[in-house]
Parts: structure tokens; sequence; C-alpha cells
């Protein structure tokens, strides 16, 4: 997504009264954040219709653009009133759009953070001022982009992806932001050496590996005490027929008697919670 049109800042009526779309704000409303970002709503789609303006990159772009609308709860690019939508940062709103571009998650697989989620880590960073923060799976930048959005000029970023072409795309997308590290290779390589961390996002395969307790130890070890660990793609195990017997993300976050954690579903961009891959696990390492 490119970044907003220039406008003025609303007031709390006018913003009640906001056009039905999820919004993108501005560089300079940016800048603002976090104290005045709810006041400053300039309404633009976060994704346009799959058919508009894309009659040059044919059939099979219309067919991952519409994929991709149904992956955040659109339709057809468009979203129910709401009078409170999810603001999208700049550099997310362009991973949103490079992910439709190429096709990102479009597959059901790995893919971009939801909108909903990734407003919930911009305020765990922002809650770490001057913190370290990490990321286990740039993908194509979004997660990193909505933590940079709420951390602070003192705070920094590593995020670590291995996949080499993704991790090309999201150094460009980052590339103006000085917080941001982002570097081509295996998280254990590269994150244990720079720990400990106080907010890590894992948004990597890892997180289905957490049942081996190296593995676990090793994430653990990331975060300092009173560091954080987040895990999102959580599917509410009564949407899951049947659910697991075991569930590694789950029993990591939920029953280490290191760690306290809670499983939580923030609002996607059409204002409903639950549904596939919508939730997250937020854990405090307490020991």
């Amino acid at each position: 997504m490119e970044a907003a049109q220039a406008g003025g800042a609303a007031g709390p009526e006018s913003a009640a009264t906001a056009p039905a779309t999820t919004t993108v704000a501005s560089a300079a409303e940016r800048a603002l954040w976090p104290t005045t970002a709810l006041l400053l709503i300039q309404p633009i789609s976060i994704l346009p219709p799959p058919t508009v303006g894309r009659t040059t990159l044919g059939k099979r772009k219309r067919e991952v653009g519409s994929r991709f609308n149904r992956q955040f709860g659109l339709s057809a690019g468009t979203v129910p009133v709401l009078p409170y939508p999810i603001l999208i940062p700049p550099l997310a709103a362009r991973a949103y759009r490079v992910a439709e571009e190429t096709g990102f998650g479009a597959d059901g697989g790995v893919s971009s953070s939801r909108p909903g989620v990734g407003a919930l880590l911009a305020v765990l960073a922002a809650a770490r001022p001057g913190g370290r923060m990490a990321e286990l799976g740039t993908g194509l930048g979004a997660g990193a982009a909505w933590l940079l959005s709420g951390m602070d000029a003192a705070a920094t970023l590593v995020t670590v992806e291995l996949d080499a072409d993704r991790a090309a795309l999201a150094r460009d997308l980052l590339a103006t932001d000085p917080r941001a590290t982002v570097i081509t290779g295996g998280w254990e390589d590269h994150l244990p050496a720079r720990a400990p961390f106080d907010l890590v996002f894992v948004d990597s395969g890892v997180s289905g590996r957490l049942d081996d307790e190296e593995t676990a130890a090793s994430v653990l070890e990331l975060v300092g005490v009173g560091g954080q660990l987040v895990l999102d793609d959580l599917t509410p195990e009564a949407e899951l027929h049947p659910p697991p017997a075991v569930d590694p993300k789950r029993a990591f976050a939920l029953r280490h008697p290191r760690l306290v954690g809670a499983e939580l579903y923030p609002p996607g961009t059409d204002g409903s919670v639950g549904g596939v891959r919508s939730g997250l696990l937020v854990a405090t390492r307490v020991a």
C-alpha cells in the first residue's frame, strides 16, 4: 500500500461518522503517534476491489487479490461501517500491497500478520520505551512495520527471515527506518547472541516445534524476565473439529512454568472476532 492521501485531523465527532473503510495514517500523522492516532482518520481502503486498475495484471492477479481480501475478512475490497476502523501504518499498508501483488499467503500457508494482530503488536511495542524488539520470520515486513509503528525513536528491531527473496523485499520496505535491521538466515544463528530482548514476535514455523524442549528453551531465552513473547495464527479451539490433543503453541505460552500467558482475539477489519488464524498468544516471562 502507498501512503494515505493528505488530510486534516478529525475530531471525535467526525471520526465517529467516518466512511466505511479501514484507514491508512499518513506519514505526518504517524509522526504524532501514539497519542493522537485515533483522532487522525483519513479514509482510504486497505485494498482496492480486485478488478480495479488491474486489467494489465491478468486474471491470476485478480484471483490472488480476491483471496487476499478474504484472508483479512474483506469482501471485494469493502469493509463494513465501523466508527473506529483499524488504522493501518503506511509501512504495513505497503507490505500488504506487496503481499497482494505477489500472492503471499494466498495459498493458505504462511501469510502477513493480520491488522488486528498488528495493532496489538504496536501497543506492546509502545509499552517498551527504548526497548529491544525481535521478530522470528519477517515475511514481507508487515509484522515489523506494525512493531515499528508503536516503537519510540530509541527502540530497535531485529527481524530474521530464512527465505532470501522475502528478506530482500522486507529489507527494501524497511530501508528508510534506521531502527530496523533485517537479517537473512535462521533465527537460531543470529538472535541468541543478541538476546535478551524485551519483546519477541514469534512469527515463523518454529512455533509449531515448541513441543521440543530444546527449541522451547531457546525461544524462552530470547527474552529476559519481564519480557514478552507473542505467537500468532491461533484459531479458537471451539472452531477446531476436533481440537488437537496437544497444541505446541498453547502448551508453551499457557502452561510453561516460567511464563504467564493469555490467548487473545482482536477484531478483524470487519469488526468480527474469531476465525481461522485470527488470534494470538501473549506471554510474559516471570522467571
